[in-house]
């Protein structure tokens, strides 16, 4: 596979230094095969993402949920078009602990993800016969969805005022009753860190620095 850079930087040299048309089909070829093939797009260099914008979605997924029906959509609206960088997701039991109950953590919870009710981030594939949720759908582990290395998030949310949703529910559902409860009542705390695409003034956002002394 030839380096897109390197063929562009080669490409426009023929053109500066032998007259050539840039319409060449043959180098438009070769531009378009590489650009396809170009990796590059797919992988950052692991750095700390500037931004000092972070809104959360918080909600209590009940330990009692018999019915596996997990909690309803929590959004965030965003009051412009928006670059998500990071998603961090916490879960604390609330206290007291139920006797006989595991404090969960973030992979016992599922989680959709979507922009808009229109399209979903996530999606889930296969079969487990001892997990009473049905596999094949839009969730995930939500401790799936943090900054890991060597993954990254990043999700430009191009709408006027677009809404990011999120969706829990248990890993596994408790059994029917009178079955005990696995987890205790868990709140879920996902914070998202965004960068305004279309900077400018707003309530819902950081002031601007142009008039600081």
């Amino acid at each position: 596979m030839h380096s897109l850079r390197q063929l562009v930087l080669d490409y426009l040299y023929r053109i500066q230094s032998s007259g050539l048309v840039a319409g060449d089909p043959d180098w438009l070829s070769k531009l378009a095969s590489s650009a396809i093939d170009d990796l590059s797009d797919g992988y950052n260099t692991l750095t700390s993402p500037v931004a000092p914008w972070t809104s959360e979605a918080r909600t209590t997924l009940l330990g009692g949920d018999f019915q596996g029906q997990g909690t309803q959509r929590i959004p965030i609206v965003f009051p412009g078009p928006v670059l998500v960088v990071g998603v961090r997701p916490v879960v604390i039991p609330v206290f007291p602990i139920p006797a006989g109950t595991v404090a969960a953590v973030v992979d016992d919870i599922d989680v959709q993800m979507d922009i808009n009710l229109q399209t979903q981030l996530n999606a889930t594939f296969g079969q487990t016969g001892a997990v009473g949720n049905p596999q094949g759908n839009q969730f995930t582990s939500l401790g799936a969805i943090g900054i890991q290395t060597p993954r990254l998030f990043g999700a430009a949310l191009k709408d006027p005022r677009p809404d990011l949703g999120f969706t829990f529910r248990w890993t596994q559902s408790p059994p029917a009753p009178p079955g005990q409860q696995i987890h205790p009542d868990t709140i879920i705390k996902v914070s998202v860190y965004y960068i305004p695409l279309n900077p400018r003034e707003s309530a819902n956002v950081a002031p601007s620095m142009r008039n600081a002394p």
